[in-house]
């Protein structure tokens, strides 16, 4: 079985492939055709809908030698 991550954080960058998170050592989320991207509504989303500024929540794997995460779902939206 295959234990899911949860990074969360504010978007300070999103390039076609990646979404870069706040922190004093920023976290990089990977992104794909098979990433799921949600609102906090539960209404559908795309990789377009994450603006620089946005709080999200990203649930996926860490795939070694690779320090970014590897997303399968992410929410857009306060995770507070």
């Amino acid at each position: 079985a295959i234990d899911l991550v949860k990074l969360e954080g504010t978007v300070t960058a999103v390039s076609a492939t990646t979404i870069t998170l706040n922190g004093s050592v920023p976290r990089v989320i990977d992104v794909s055709s098979s990433t799921t991207f949600t609102l906090a509504g539960g209404a559908s989303a795309t990789l377009a809908s994450v603006l620089v500024g946005d709080q999200i929540s990203a649930w996926g794997y860490f795939d070694a030698p690779s320090t970014a995460l590897n997303a399968i779902t992410v929410r857009i939206g306060s995770f507070l």
